[in-house]
């Protein structure tokens, strides 16, 4: 009987391990990228959205001379483990907007911006149902927000980013 307790005792450890490893630890539903090339003249403006769910579906909206177009792509589990990765490192889960907010307002240049939607089980009571990276952000952390930003992009498949490129 105690070897049968040690049993369904590793079982339901091992599934409580596997489901928290699962649920992606950022407790993220979905991300939302967007950058956009900032004032420049017409033929070199751009602007794109990169969206990814906790399952790894994507989708690239890509818009450049009044043409807008979206494409699909899939990351894989290993993507997605960079991607929670970059989260974690960018400590978006922990510090509020408030402090990620910079000083200096933005003038100029490219525009990034970022928007988490969290899983529905982690929004209640103070816990915010989503997180917006303000623009401009503290230079305090700065690094570790582009760097998720560039992981981001680093997600979407090379294939996907020429495809958008030539339109």
């Amino acid at each position: 009987m105690l070897i049968l307790m040690k049993k369904i005792s590793f079982i339901i450890f091992a599934l409580l391990l596997v489901g928290k490893c699962y649920s992606q630890s950022g407790e993220w539903a979905s991300v939302l990228y967007s950058y956009s090339k900032g004032p420049v003249s017409p033929e070199y403006q751009y602007n794109y959205t990169v969206w990814i769910d906790e399952t790894g579906s994507g989708k690239l909206t890509y818009t450049k001379s009044a043409s807008t177009n979206t494409y699909e792509f899939t990351v894989s589990k290993e993507g997605l483990d960079k991607l929670n990765n970059a989260l974690m490192k960018s400590q978006v889960f922990v510090i509020s907007e408030d402090s990620l907010k910079g000083e200096r307002t933005h003038i100029g240049g490219p525009e990034k911006s970022l928007l988490i939607n969290r899983l529905q089980y982690a929004v209640q009571g103070s816990i915010p149902a989503t997180i917006e990276i303000p623009i401009p952000v503290n230079e305090k952390y700065s690094d570790s927000i582009n760097e998720l930003y560039e992981t981001i992009d680093g997600l979407v498949p090379s294939d996907v980013w020429d495809l958008a490129r030539a339109q």
